[in-house]
């Protein structure tokens, strides 16, 4: 599970405006066949099969940023997501936890192309990946500060 924000406006090449262009946040699965993705590095070519397949992406409800900062304050280092599945948590983080801030994420991608109003920016998963199967029910949801999840199955 990871945060995903999304960009409510045009940021322009080279810019750095961080956290000011965000206007929604969510959570969201980005999935790897990792079998496939094996089997392409095995022999030296890309992983694009293994990243892209339908059902790849799972997108969770998305919460405003104006009902994050009712709760939290930027840059929401204290907030809080996890990931069940079957009923097991796997996953349990925080933005402070994260290897790279979600303002130094979002100033680097607009340092190499224009951001657009509706791009989603999958920011990283915290410790515990691991292998969800067809059949698996799951929820992703905020721990703290947002009451937003989302259940789902494979």
């Amino acid at each position: 599970v990871e945060l995903v924000v999304e960009i409510g406006e045009t940021v322009s090449l080279n810019s750095s405006p961080g956290w000011k262009c965000v206007s929604r946040v969510g959570l969201g699965l980005d999935l790897t066949r990792r079998n496939k993705q094996k089997s392409l590095k095995d022999k030296g070519l890309p992983w694009t099969l293994a990243k892209n397949f339908e059902g790849a992406t799972v997108l969770g409800p998305m919460v405003s940023i104006s009902d994050l900062n009712e709760r939290l304050q930027p840059p929401y280092s204290d907030l809080e997501f996890a990931l069940t599945v079957n009923g097991e948590e796997k996953q349990r983080g925080s933005l402070g936890q994260m290897m790279f801030p979600v303002d130094t994420l979002i100033n680097f991608l607009a340092s190499y192309q224009t951001l657009y109003e509706g791009d989603l920016i999958f920011t990283g998963t915290p410790s515990g990946v691991g292998a969800i199967h067809c059949g698996d029910c799951f929820v992703m949801k905020w721990t703290n500060g947002l009451d937003a999840e989302y259940s789902g199955s494979l």
